[in-house]
């Protein structure tokens, strides 16, 4: 009986810390969305580290992935309505270190994709085969944007009013 109610006890105690470790990476994720976009929405996440992978990024500091966000429809409408005027102010994160490139028009460059960068974040994200397919046709057909980041980048998409980041 004892067991029974250690095993409980452990799965409950695992439960709570795997929901506590997902709330601090929305969190962190929630650094990457420029304050000019305003509020978004954490849609999915994905990466090639978890809770368990604790130990080693504290020794190898690198991962690899992706994060959505729905975006809100004022920020929606600012970027149909202004495209890169309305961006010109956005090109840093919430966090002061996240600096990035001048937005630009989709399509975004195609060495991105099939073996490339973003081809590897979506590997290491395993976001779901809507979400790729999302972000993938809308970050490489025309109506959308992206900009780089020293590590990844951030495609804004208004028709499916998502703002997705995926990082290497």
């Amino acid at each position: 009986m004892r067991s029974v109610l250690f095993l409980i006890v452990l799965a409950v105690a695992l439960a709570i810390l795997q929901m506590a470790y997902t709330a601090v990476q929305i969190a962190a994720y929630a650094r990457y969305l420029p304050p000019k976009l305003g509020s978004a929405r954490y849609l999915a996440a994905g990466s090639n580290t978890g809770i368990l992978d604790l130990p080693t990024q504290l020794l190898r500091f690198e991962a690899c992935g992706a994060v959505v966000f729905e975006l809100a429809p004022d920020a929606i409408d600012a970027v149909r309505r202004d495209g890169l005027a309305f961006l010109e102010g956005a090109t840093q994160g919430a966090a002061p270190s996240l600096r990035y490139a001048p937005w630009r028009r989709t399509p975004a460059p195609k060495e991105w994709y099939g073996d490339g960068a973003v081809a590897s974040s979506f590997h290491c994200a395993n976001l779901g085969r809507s979400f790729r397919r999302m972000i993938g046709e809308g970050s490489r057909g025309p109506g959308g944007f992206y900009t780089t980041m020293a590590d990844g980048q951030l495609f804004l998409l208004p028709d499916e009013g998502i703002l997705a980041v995926t990082y290497q």
